[in-house]
């Protein structure tokens, strides 16, 4: 089992709810065999209670399941900062890479918040085709997830396969954060699809659940940049059509 504990905690409820926001390999799966919450029951009539530190050094409280091994910590350490659906707000500054045209009003609906959509043709001879985000916050940021939302029409120009990269200005090289395979790759059969020009509401736990979209985790990366690159090396058909309706990268705004 694994442990964690908030000692500091002197608030009294009746009702809890426990969630758990990450799944180890970041899918949909949520397992565990049981949940404890150990604590302290209050008596139903309101008496003094005595407080839990008598004397300037307590006896520390034995655990209640001592084992052979120390208590393993979280998998991830808390990030410091403000987590946001996306660090791409809609007046982020967009600029296409490796199209063989450039529309910046095409640019500009990949971070519109809406089902409006992103469309380029690869160009061959130059870079992976994809964009490059000026966050307009001007923060420091920490991308933790990818989502891309389905365009309206067309399975075979979705694309499948990513590259984030990051950098903390415009002098500096760009780092790769994380590269891969989307999970929708594997869906063959009438991959579901977006109408156009829809709201788009999510959060940084989860993408909107009326829309279609598919998502992967980088839970592991810890370092902070101001401007991003986001690249599609491959679409579904393996040809040169480059579409979507929005893109989103959760994270900490430092």
């Amino acid at each position: 089992y694994t442990e964690v504990t908030f000692e500091e905690n002197t608030a009294a409820f009746m009702h809890y709810k426990v969630q758990f926001p990450d799944s180890r390999n970041g899918g949909d799966a949520v397992q565990f065999s049981e949940v404890e919450l150990p604590g302290l029951l209050l008596p139903e009539a309101p008496t003094q209670m005595p407080t839990v530190s008598p004397t300037n050094s307590p006896t520390p409280l034995p655990t209640p399941n001592p084992t052979s091994e120390a208590t393993l910590p979280p998998t991830h350490a808390p990030v410091a900062g403000t987590a946001v659906n996306t660090i791409f707000s809609s007046d982020s500054g967009v600029y296409d890479v490796g199209c063989t045209t450039s529309d910046s009003r095409v640019n500009k609906r990949a971070v519109d918040t809406t089902t409006g959509k992103f469309y380029c043709t690869r160009d061959s001879t130059a870079e992976t085709s994809g964009l490059i985000v000026y966050p307009a916050h001007g923060q420091m940021s920490i991308a933790k997830k990818l989502r891309v939302y389905a365009h309206n029409n067309c399975p075979n120009c979705d694309v499948v396969t990513y590259i984030v990269s990051g950098r903390v200005d415009e002098t500096s090289e760009w780092v790769m954060i994380s590269e891969g395979d989307l999970p929708w790759r594997y869906v063959t059969s009438n991959p579901a699809r977006n109408a156009r020009r829809l709201p788009i509401a999510s959060t940084y736990e989860s993408g909107d659940s009326r829309r279609e979209y598919t998502e992967v985790t980088f839970e592991e990366n810890t370092a902070a940049f101001m401007h991003y690159k986001v690249q599609f090396p491959d679409s579904r058909n393996g040809g040169d059509a480059v579409q979507f309706s929005e893109v989103e990268l959760p994270g900490y705004l430092q």
